[in-house]
């Protein structure tokens, strides 16, 4: 009696979590955020011999006259976005792993607060540390991003023809990767590699292409293009996981009954390329001002001279090969999540 009372606790507690998932993510994103309001980071100074110590949170950052002080309005308003995801998982599919994708890059963005910090033209500055209300802003996001991931594996099936596919398209964007066109001198250079990773995004939806694109893809290229593993989480976690980005559109560029191609569909190709461009940029761009030591405005200049240029001609091949990608929908259509 005691044994099936147990189960049936359990059974409720697993359907209360199946059912109200988002809304616990979405509470320890609040969590995160609220903890902005406390001091997140202790900054030293040494003038005239004199040593003097300052804490530093979201008031003194508003305040203050801070270089980089964006960097922390840039992962707030991150977190925001997560936290609005989180709480509307049941309006939009693909929500949780976009969802977990936001905490996952503020959490990012945190760990490497104090690198971006230290950059700061402030007098006698010495050296910069976390607090305890950094630790709560990780913590929160670390346990936001779980709840967001693990529950979104559990709604994804693996089959056969999934992971083959997968593994199809990665190796293109792979083999395209080695195809570059050096662009101006000092620049970088552009390619098709983000071209096969779409094709994921618009297949399999947001897990299959933030785990192909983010993780399998990112460590391959990451490992091959001999930047050093200190690029990985900026240039090649983000930047290849924002692919996921277009998934939140599939439906309405790949939807049941759609026989030919459309405006909204074109419409929302380009959105979806945008936006997942965008981040990319936003993640090479970090890379660039915390690992290399650019400034801002040099770090922009160096990347958009071909990240934009390479979203844009995949986004372009996407569209003009958008009534083949629909027949080839329909005559392989992809697996469906649990839920659908």
């Amino acid at each position: 009696m005691l044994n099936s009372e147990n189960k049936e606790k359990k059974s409720s507690f697993a359907g209360f979590l199946n059912t109200n998932y988002g809304i616990l993510a979405g509470i320890f994103g609040l969590l995160a955020f609220f903890s902005f309001t406390f001091p997140f980071l202790e900054y030293s100074t040494k003038i005239n011999g004199v040593k003097s110590y300052y804490e530093v949170g979201f008031i003194e950052m508003v305040n203050g006259n801070f270089r980089f002080a964006w960097t922390i309005y840039l992962t707030i308003g991150i977190v925001l976005v997560g936290v609005f995801f989180s709480f509307f998982c049941f309006l939009f599919k693909e929500a949780d792993v976009i969802a977990g994708f936001c905490y996952l890059l503020g959490l990012i963005l945190c760990i490497f607060a104090r690198e971006i910090f230290a950059n700061n033209n402030i007098e006698g500055f010495r050296s910069a540390s976390f607090t305890k209300g950094m630790g709560s802003i990780l913590l929160f996001l670390a346990i936001a991003a779980f709840i967001c991931f693990v529950w979104s594996t559990r709604k994804v099936s693996f089959t056969i023809s999934s992971i083959c596919e997968d593994g199809l398209l990665i190796a293109s964007a792979f083999a395209l990767n080695f195809v570059k066109v050096d662009l101006i001198a000092g620049a970088g250079s552009f390619n098709l590699q983000m071209l096969p990773l779409f094709l994921i995004a618009l297949r399999r939806g947001a897990f299959h292409s933030f785990l192909c694109g983010g993780v399998v893809y990112g460590l391959l290229s990451c490992f091959t293009d001999g930047w050093g593993f200190q690029t990985y989480p900026f240039d090649y976690l983000i930047g290849f996981g924002s692919i996921a980005i277009l998934s939140l559109f599939r439906n309405q560029i790949l939807s049941k009954k759609q026989t030919r191609i459309n405006f909204k569909g074109e419409l929302f190709i380009a959105i979806g390329c945008v936006l997942s461009t965008f981040i990319r940029l936003v993640g090479s761009t970090l890379s660039s001002m915390i690992i290399y030591k650019y400034s801002f405005a040099a770090a922009v200049a160096y990347n958009v001279t071909y990240i934009p240029l390479s979203g844009l001609v995949a986004m372009l091949i996407l569209m003009v090969g958008y009534s083949f990608i629909i027949r080839f929908n329909r005559r392989f259509p992809t697996t469906k999540r649990i839920t659908d």
